[in-house]
C-alpha cells in the first residue's frame, strides 16, 4: 500500500478514535460518574462506555504512532532546520 493512502487510513482512525475517546470521556466524566446510580446512558453502559473509552485510546495511541513514523524523516529536518545557525 501506499505512504501516502497509509497515512491517510492512519489520520481517519486516529481521528474517529479521538471523538469516540472525547465523547465518552466526557459522558464518564460529567454525565455517568461511577458514583452515580445512574445504569446507562441511552442503552450505553457503565462498563461498555469505559471499554470504548479505553480502547478508543488505545487506537488512537497506536495510530500517533503509526503517524509519527510515516512523517519521521518530515520531523527530523524540520528540527535541524529549526535549530540550525542562520548564516548572515
Amino acid at each position: 500500500m501506499h505512504k501516502d493512502r497509509i497515512n491517510y487510513f492512519a489520520d481517519v482512525l486516529m481521528g474517529i478514535s479521538f471523538i469516540i475517546a472525547a465523547i465518552s470521556g466526557i459522558l464518564k466524566f460529567w454525565v455517568i460518574p461511577w458514583n452515580s446510580t445512574m445504569e446507562s446512558f441511552f442503552g450505553i453502559s457503565k462498563p461498555l462506555l469505559a471499554m470504548l473509552h479505553d480502547w478508543s485510546g488505545i487506537v488512537m495511541v497506536v495510530m500517533v504512532f503509526i503517524h509519527l513514523a510515516l512523517h519521521y524523516q518530515w520531523i527530523i529536518t524540520e528540527t535541524k532546520n529549526l535549530f540550525e545557525k542562520k548564516q548572515i
